[in-house]
């Protein structure tokens, strides 16, 4: 006579554990906030293409990251770049591409930091990706530069951001060697409809960001191919 009501009661608990899980998979629901040093910061959208588009963000401390895009109706997690083995890892500096889409097409998508989603003032993310170019990219030299902590340390863990005023926002990982290397042939105007052919006058705005670090750096074209050593948290005009 008591095994019954136990047996409802499991089973009543297992249906909302499954509808929770479902709500959550969707994105109605937020598992919870990230504490302050895990709360994502500096979010941008960079890097937009007909089939693409990158997410990043810092946070003060090392903690996984990822996104929850929503594509044809079901929702997908997109983790790191450098967690391609399928294996997460802890980093300060968060980048995630998400590829395979199609173009001119509007998506939502969460960002995952530490496990709790994140939204954007209540509501998902959205961008939309580009139409495809059928001209061919300009000839131009990629953006080379270095960068070090504090300390002279080397570091992967640094976010690169650039733009121009009259490009897209294009952003890049610190390579091991402390170096970042971005191809400028493949870099968009900003309405995203044809490549931007830089002038060597042109300014570059160049953002570099890890924890709550910060080095503004601002650059002729003629000279971005091979910028002096950044030491974060230092800017350089």
């Amino acid at each position: 006579e008591k095994r019954i009501p136990t047996f409802i009661a499991l089973l009543t608990l297992l249906v909302s554990l499954y509808a929770t899980l479902l709500l959550i998979k969707s994105g109605v629901i937020i598992v919870g906030k990230a504490s302050p040093d895990l709360e994502p910061q500096n979010i941008e959208i960079s890097n937009i293409t007909d089939n693409s588009f990158t997410a990043s963000f810092t946070t003060n401390e090392k903690t996984t990251g990822a996104v929850n895009v929503d594509i044809e109706s079901n929702s997908k997690i997109v983790y790191d770049e450098r967690d391609a083995s399928g294996s997460q890892k802890e980093y300060y500096s968060h980048y995630i591409t998400v590829a395979g889409l199609a173009p001119n097409t509007n998506y939502e998508f969460s960002i995952v930091s530490n496990g709790k989603l994140i939204l954007n003032n209540g509501s998902k993310f959205t961008v939309k990706t580009a139409d495809p170019i059928s001209s061919s990219p300009p000839e131009q030299k990629p953006i080379f530069g270095n960068v070090r902590l504090p300390n002279g340390d080397i570091s992967d863990d640094i976010l690169v951001r650039i733009t121009e005023g009259k490009t897209q926002s294009i952003s890049s990982l610190v390579n091991s060697k402390g170096q970042f290397i971005i191809p400028a042939n493949s870099i968009r105007g900003d309405t995203l409809d044809s490549y931007f052919e830089f002038s060597p006058d042109d300014i570059l705005d160049i953002r570099i960001l890890r924890q709550n670090l910060a080095s503004q750096v601002r650059v002729s074209f003629s000279g971005a191919e091979s910028i002096p050593i950044v030491i974060l948290p230092n800017s350089y005009d």
